[in-house]
């Protein structure tokens, strides 16, 4: 009779010892979790911490105001070189609308998407790149796409002087 009171009391202190244990793994996992998503969120804005050190260290700002001040004027090389800038952009502000929408964050991306399209896409040579790129950016990422049209939608393409003189004055 002890010996199997004593066996039910095992059985007892063994199950609860596997509730503490997967207790245990299940806090690890949220923690992990959690670990990952500040590292995203971490690699997102270095990403773009570094994207806007390389604007500046590089001849791709010059550029960028070339193509709004004479978009007729570039070379090809220019213009391979505000491709791959654009790409850039773009990836950036993808990586961070996936960020957002698979973490199920709070904070709405659509007016950094605004800011974008509203800065880095107000001259006829970035609409025109942004127009003949639709296809892909559409696969990635619909809804981002949706947003940079609406803004297009709703402010003009600026090529006029005032636009460089404010982007130069940032330096």
């Amino acid at each position: 009779m002890q010996v199997s009171k004593i066996g039910e009391w095992l059985q007892v202190i063994a199950a609860l010892a596997v509730l503490a244990g997967l207790y245990l793994v299940a806090h690890e996992i949220q923690q992990n979790n959690e670990l990952a998503r500040a590292q995203t969120i971490n690699d997102i804005y270095s990403g773009w911490e570094e994207f806007s050190m390389s604007e500046f260290e590089s001849d791709i700002f010059e550029l960028f105001i070339k193509s709004i001040e004479d978009a007729d004027s570039l070379t090809t090389v220019e213009i391979l070189k505000l491709d791959a800038y654009f790409t850039a952009i773009m990836s950036l502000y993808g990586r961070q609308w996936a960020m957002f929408r698979d973490f199920d964050l709070a904070y709405d991306p659509t007016l950094d998407t605004e800011y974008a399209a509203g800065v880095y896409f107000r001259g006829r040579f970035a609409r025109a790149w942004f127009e003949e790129n639709k296809v892909w950016l559409q696969d990635s990422n619909p809804e981002m796409v949706r947003v940079f049209s609406r803004v297009f939608e709703s402010t003009p393409v600026e090529s006029e002087f005032g636009l460089v003189k404010r982007l130069k004055s940032r330096l």
